[in-house]
C-alpha cells in the first residue's frame, strides 16, 4: 500500500533529533502545499481514466440535413434514425419553440451538412420550393456545393422550382429502407 504523507512547505521543519529529521526527508514525504498534496492524492488513489478508443465511423464525418415541412417529420425522423445506424450524423429541422429557434435550426443544417434529403409526402410543393431557394441563398456561406436529393412521393404534387444540382427519387410511401437505399445510392459517390 503507498504511503502519502504532507509536509506543509510553508513551515520550517528544523530539528536537532537525527530520526525526526530523517522521517522529514523520507521518499514518502512531500513538502507543499495542502491543495497540491490533495491533487497528488487523488492523482494517486483515484483511477485513471480509460482511453477512448476512436468510434469508428464508417461514412466518416458527414452529416444528412434529412429536411421535410412539419407534416412529415415523422418520416424524417424515421429516416435520420436509419442514417445514424448507418453511420451518418444527422440533422433535422426544429418545428417547436420560437420561430427564430426554428430559422436557426434550417439556417444550421444546411451551414454544417454534407448531404441535404428532403423529404417530400404530405408537404406542398410550396414549401419544398422555399427550402430550396433558402439552399440557394445560403450557398455562398459554404466551401463546396451541397448535394440536394428530394425523395417525393408517387402521390406528392410536383416540385416546378429545382436548381442544377437536385436529383428528385420517386420513393414509395413508407419512405422505408428502400428509399433510404436509394438514397445512399444516389449520395454516396
Amino acid at each position: 500500500m503507498p504511503i502519502l504523507q504532507w509536509l506543509n512547505s510553508e513551515q520550517n521543519h528544523q530539528t536537532d533529533n537525527p530520526e525526526h529529521q530523517e522521517l522529514l526527508q523520507g521518499k514518502e514525504v512531500h513538502k507543499m502545499l495542502l491543495t497540491d498534496f490533495k491533487r497528488l492524492v487523488r492523482e494517486k488513489v483515484l483511477p485513471k481514466p480509460k482511453e477512448t478508443e476512436p468510434i469508428n465511423k464508417p461514412n466518416g464525418n458527414q452529416i444528412v440535413f434529412v429536411h421535410t415541412g412539419q407534416q412529415d417529420m415523422d418520416y424524417a425522423q424515421k429516416i435520420a434514425k436509419q442514417l445514424e445506424a448507418k453511420g451518418y450524423g444527422t440533422a433535422l429541422p426544429r418545428y417547436t419553440g420560437k420561430p427564430e429557434q426554428i430559422v436557426k435550426s434550417i439556417q444550421r443544417g444546411i451551414r454544417f451538412c454534407h448531404i441535404m434529403l428532403l423529404l417530400q409526402k404530405n408537404t406542398s410543393a410550396d414549401v419544398i420550393e422555399d427550402f430550396l431557394a433558402d439552399v440557394i441563398t445560403q450557398s455562398d456561406q459554404r466551401e463546396q456545393e451541397l448535394p440536394l436529393l428530394i425523395c417525393s412521393d408517387q402521390a406528392a404534387e410536383e416540385i416546378l422550382f429545382k436548381p442544377a444540382n437536385t436529383r428528385i427519387l420517386q420513393c414509395t410511401d413508407r419512405f422505408d429502407e428502400h428509399c433510404l437505399e436509394q438514397f445512399l445510392a444516389e449520395a454516396v459517390v
